[in-house]
């Protein structure tokens, strides 16, 4: 029996890394609705990391998130999310932490055959694939058909991501700023670096009159 394997590897290579950074982009761009969040997909090969990364990243924020709900009247939902979450991307393990060889010499072989018009007509040629067009797409049937979005309410979610990227680095900006200032009181090599900078800026600073009389 002859097999024909319709896969896309061998022809149109689509990598674990492509996926990370074009579904971030596509998140970004159409985030869902109910994103609390900013979209920071990412593979690791490291377990340790990988349940790290899920303690910080997934499971603190949601149990966070879950007592202002209760605090402030609300049904805690984030827990359930993510333990659901969790299940599901749990599933697919066995399919992503193994590689998978599909030879499609066959099909090739049936391509070179094929006339150009039986080759628009029955168009299964995988070379055509636009990986980023492709995962648009499955984003947008995330939102649509998986979590049950309107895809009219696009405009308000990414209101909403544009707040959280505004609130992400106003937080980050004062945890900089309050760990440099426990440096600079703790740490001698700290506070020298601190001053060396420091003079070294007012120095500049005090030298920019002259450029710009000499100019």
């Amino acid at each position: 029996l002859k097999v024909y394997h319709c896969t896309t590897g061998q022809m149109n290579k689509f990598t674990w890394g492509q996926m990370e950074r074009m579904s971030h982009e596509c998140f970004m761009k159409n985030p869902v609705n109910t994103v609390a969040r900013i979209p920071n997909p990412r593979f690791t090969k490291s377990y340790v990391w990988h349940e790290v990364c899920v303690l910080f990243d997934h499971v603190l924020p949601a149990y966070l998130m879950d007592m202002m709900m209760w605090v402030s009247g609300k049904r805690p939902i984030f827990v359930k999310i993510q333990d659901k979450l969790r299940k599901a991307v749990g599933s697919l393990d066995y399919f992503t932490q193994n590689e998978w060889v599909f030879s499609n010499k066959n099909l090739d072989d049936l391509l070179n055959k094929m006339t150009p018009e039986d080759r628009k007509t029955f168009n299964f040629n995988v070379k055509s694939i636009h990986w980023p067009t492709y995962m648009e797409s499955y984003c947008l049937g995330i939102k649509r058909f998986v979590l049950r979005e309107e895809l009219s309410e696009l405009s308000k979610a990414r209101q909403t991501l544009k707040r959280l990227q505004r609130i992400n680095f106003a937080v980050n900006v004062f945890l900089f700023i309050a760990v440099w200032r426990l440096l600079i009181n703790r740490v001698a090599v700290a506070r020298t670096l601190w001053n060396f900078l420091l003079g070294w800026a007012i120095r500049i600073f005090k030298r920019m009159p002259k450029v710009a009389k000499s100019s």
